[in-house]
């Protein structure tokens, strides 16, 4: 019977199951919000949406970014799923709202070609969803997202590395000798 290899600090831990199927979810929402800043942007050049929209587009990328920045730094060190949970909570409802964005505009389009409606019936109420998102999972990420991410940062680097870490502070302190 073979042993499982031990894990140094040299030989980095794989990443878990949990966390090997959130981080691709954090990266795909931050594609979709750049791609929808993107057209926010070419819209605004057109004039056919207002700085509000792009604004709150914007907001929408950055709070996604952050999200999966979070999500993936937790991961880099080597956060227990239990803590990537709870260091990403915030994080993985902005993402998940992201990547739903652009199935529910390509089904926005299909169902008004398909009952004949005009554009704005089916634009306008997804307007104003897409600008609370932006605007919320902003608010989401720098409250509670930060607060619960720097928590899991605190607790995994904090347990795991205290004493290194403050080995190292104290040796900076001592004088050169």
């Amino acid at each position: 019977m073979s042993e499982a290899p031990v894990e140094t600090p040299s030989t980095p831990r794989r990443l878990s199951r949990f966390q090997r199927i959130w981080l691709p979810v954090f990266w795909v929402g931050v594609g979709n919000a750049g791609i929808l800043f993107l057209i926010a942007t070419i819209n605004l050049v057109t004039g056919s949406a207002t700085i509000v929209n792009w604004v709150t587009a914007g907001f929408g990328a950055i709070a996604v970014l952050l999200a999966a920045l979070f999500a993936q730094r937790l991961a880099r060190v080597r956060a227990t799923d239990l803590r990537f949970v709870k260091g990403t909570s915030a994080g993985r409802v902005v993402a998940v709202g992201w990547v739903a964005v652009i199935p529910l505009i390509v089904g926005g389009a299909v169902i008004s070609v398909l009952f004949d409606l005009k554009a704005d019936t089916v634009a306008g109420p997804f307007a104003g969803v897409l600008g609370s998102l932006g605007a919320v999972a902003l608010i989401a990420m720098i409250g509670p997202g930060y607060t619960e991410y720097r928590e899991a940062l605190h607790v995994t680097i904090g347990v795991e590395m205290g004493d290194e870490m403050a080995a190292r502070r104290r040796a900076l302190r001592r004088p050169p000798q």
